[in-house]
């Protein structure tokens, strides 16, 4: 596959322990590291990008936190494992719905790694040892990033002379999921809950004065290409209807610039995410309060639904869709779901009506 202008570079490969451990800190050279290795492949990007006199997009891409838990020694080296708290609430939801407890049971994914594929869910000793190399990692990432950073810091911008890049470039951090580290009983990730639908989400604009704020508007990773179009002075495309229509559909995406010019706007009510289990799809809709979960079979009805009130209850410990106190939040909530661009091209959103 090609990017707008250089070849993409398949990643090289990590490390290998024996056997297909879930963790490793094995006293490696960070240089073996893969996402060492892509490290060094952006710091040579940017090389390039100094080199050639003109505005740039970047992306670099690490692995990790992710499974297998691999990172350098000393980074495992920053936590002490008998400080480490397991997750608060361990048990599923009171009142979850079937298809939301079948993707919180679901862990097929720790269980493809060694010891899991003969022992089973971890232990509680083997859940710490998990979490602390889920944070050894992320330092490792953090370090990982940092060094980018420095490097912006260090070169000469190519276009506006006498500035160094990190004064002109518009830095943008994400994940692209989160993880479940033992909430619910769940490890690892593909669930409609907080864990796994929430991620990172840092944008800086050095000519930003509300650079550092923080802001508990709902974003979703579609918004990242609207927003840099606006924020780079492109004009925001529209999609394409079919190959022959160079236009035609609105992004699905909103711009967050509103938000990064005040932290208290906000550009949408909440921000969706999908998954599918036991043959429904669940649509989620998270809002600064709320997550809203819908579930709705393969021939397009609302089979169930979940809704979690964080100010109440941040651990997700009650399906709340059924009490009557919060009736009038699930219609809204359910109104707000169909209302949402992303609902246009969500066949199975379109065929219920959401009230």
């Amino acid at each position: 596959r090609l990017s707008w202008s250089i070849p993409f570079i398949p990643h090289p490969h990590d490390i290998h322990p024996a056997g297909h451990p879930a963790v490793d800190n094995s006293n490696h050279a960070e240089s073996e590291y893969v996402d060492y290795k892509i490290l060094q492949q952006g710091l040579g990007l940017l090389k390039k990008i100094k080199a050639g006199g003109k505005p740039f997009f970047l992306t670099v891409g690490f692995k990790k936190p992710h499974l297998p838990f691999f990172a350098p020694r000393k980074y495992w080296n920053l936590y002490k494992r008998n400080e480490i708290s397991l997750a608060e609430y361990r048990k599923l939801p009171v009142g979850v719905t079937k298809p939301n407890a079948a993707a919180l049971k679901n862990n097929s994914e720790i269980l493809g790694y060694d010891p899991y594929t003969k022992s089973g869910l971890p232990t509680e000793a083997q859940q710490r040892e998990l979490i602390h190399g889920y944070y050894a990692c992320a330092s490792w990432a953090d370090h990982l990033t940092g060094e980018l950073l420095r490097a912006l810091a260090a070169t000469d911008d190519p276009v506006q002379k006498g500035k160094k890049m990190s004064e002109t470039t518009i830095v943008v951090l994400w994940g692209d999921h989160g993880f479940h580290l033992g909430d619910h009983g769940r490890w690892a990730k593909h669930t409609n809950m907080e864990r796994a639908a929430f991620c990172p989400l840092i944008i800086f604009d050095p000519r930003n004065p509300t650079a550092g704020a923080k802001t508990e508007s709902p974003a979703s990773t579609l918004d990242i290409y609207p927003t840099l179009c606006q924020m780079a002075g492109i004009p925001i495309p529209e999609q394409p209807l079919n190959a022959a229509s160079k236009k035609g559909r609105p992004l699905r995406g909103v711009s967050l610039v509103p938000v990064l010019k005040d932290p208290k706007a906000s550009v949408r009510v909440g921000a969706i995410t999908m998954f599918k289990s036991k043959g429904s799809y669940g649509y989620a809709l998270r809002s600064k309060r709320y997550r809203y979960i819908e579930w709705i079979s393969k021939k397009g009805k609302v089979v169930a639904r979940d809704l979690y009130d964080y100010k109440e209850d941040p651990l997700e410990t009650k399906n709340l869709a059924a009490d009557p106190a919060y009736r009038a939040t699930v219609k809204k909530l359910a109104e707000a779901l169909h209302a949402d661009p992303f609902a246009k091209g969500a066949t199975r959103l379109k065929a219920v009506s959401g009230k």
